[in-house]
């Protein structure tokens, strides 16, 4: 638990410092975050499976989730900073926090929505929003768990598709099968309701 901590943390603090600070810390988190990141998610380690380590991985979960939000107004203004006198470094911001929000806070966001109870899951959905992809909450859990693998399930990769293909079509694929999905549950039923408050759109 402790190496899963220090992987998925320190990266953020890293990425924090190069927001505020500027050189030498954007080549810092970028060569120095990620790579620990890497490697400890080659490791294979897990979490034990007791009441104690289940609070551990809510309070870790939860932190992760947290963090992603104050990173990304912090990151933007880190870049927007940067961008005109030193444009190397604002790339190199750039690249380690796009990593760490596309292999840390997205892997975190999924395990939030999958929670039970309604915080940590609405959590999990502001997280994933900040990431451009907030409805795949709905998309994950009740599209894809229950049509893996199959035609119908556009998460799921077709036989020698490219990633580039496989990403414009599971965006835009699981956007119209997440709002069809809500739609068929009846979690948006009621016609007095104005359409921007579908949970999809939300």
């Amino acid at each position: 638990m402790f190496l899963f901590l220090l992987a998925s943390i320190m990266p953020a603090a890293l990425i924090a410092a190069a927001s505020f600070l500027g050189a030498p810390w954007p080549w810092v988190a970028l060569l120095g975050g990620m790579p620990c990141a890497l490697f400890l998610d080659g490791t294979g380690l897990t979490a034990p499976k007791d009441r104690k380590a289940n609070g551990l991985v809510l309070a870790l979960t939860t932190l992760l989730g947290l963090a992603h939000l104050a990173l990304m107004p912090l990151v933007i203004w880190g870049l927007v900073r940067l961008w005109p006198s030193h444009p190397v470094q604002a790339v190199a911001l750039f690249l380690a926090a796009g990593g760490y929000f596309g292999q840390v806070a997205n892997a975190n966001a999924h395990e939030l929505i999958h929670m039970t109870r309604r915080w940590p899951r609405r959590l999990g959905i502001m997280v994933y929003s900040g990431l451009l992809f907030g409805h795949h909450d709905s998309a994950h859990r009740l599209v894809h768990h229950i049509h893996v693998a199959t035609d119908a399930d556009p998460n799921s990769a077709r036989a020698g598709e490219s990633f580039y293909a496989f990403w414009l079509r599971a965006w835009a694929g699981s956007f119209r099968a997440a709002w069809a999905a809500v739609n068929a549950k009846g979690a948006h039923a009621n016609p007095r309701k104005a359409a921007w408050t579908h949970p999809v759109l939300g």
